[in-house]
């Protein structure tokens, strides 16, 4: 066995062991977050009653002097978190999903696991605002191709429809809240 740092030699062309790993991840959603909490505080330094105040500030407010309580901007907040439930995660299902909501239009993610818990998938549909849960099953997927919509707002409902009108039935559920979509 060869050690850190050591070559191979492969037709006589000297290789380079693989770097360790490669590329560059920006977690923007975070940086966003931490500009609007660090205006607030500065902007609370300095006084101001947070009335005045004006900016990034998400809906999802408490009586914290009108600041939000969350860490996700209006602008940045996710209309939909695609889950899973059962199938070990089904990755796929939920990526392929997401790229179609993305296409509509739509603000649309899925939790980083390949398999994520559903305490996972509800702390991370909280963590970004979503408006919705659509839940992928393993089982209803099987049987008909059915998903389940959950309203992630107060007294909001769920209902399942077929997995192929489910764009549409998001978008409808949208507009109903008044929610542009696809004019961002």
């Amino acid at each position: 066995a060869r050690g850190a740092g050591s070559s191979y030699a492969f037709d006589g062309v000297d290789l380079h062991a693989p770097p360790g790993g490669v590329g560059v991840s920006v977690a923007v959603r975070k940086a966003a977050a931490l500009a609007e909490r660090f205006r607030a505080e500065r902007f609370r330094s300095r006084g101001g009653s947070g009335a005045e105040m004006t900016g990034f500030l998400s809906p999802q407010t408490s009586g914290n002097n009108g600041f939000a309580t969350t860490a996700i901007s209006a602008a940045a907040a996710t209309d939909v978190v695609v889950c899973a439930r059962g199938g070990g995660g089904l990755l796929w299902e939920r990526l392929h999903l997401a790229a179609e909501l993305w296409k509509a239009g739509l603000r649309a993610e899925t939790p980083p696991s390949p398999c994520p818990s559903a305490t996972e998938q509800f702390a991370h549909a909280a963590e970004r605002g979503a408006r919705f849960m659509v839940t992928l099953d393993a089982v209803a997927l099987g049987a008909g191709e059915r998903v389940r919509v959950k309203s992630l707002v107060k007294n909001g409902g769920e209902f399942e429809c077929a997995r192929a009108e489910v764009v549409e039935a998001l978008r409808g559920a949208l507009a109903r809240r008044g929610n542009a979509v696809g004019g961002r």
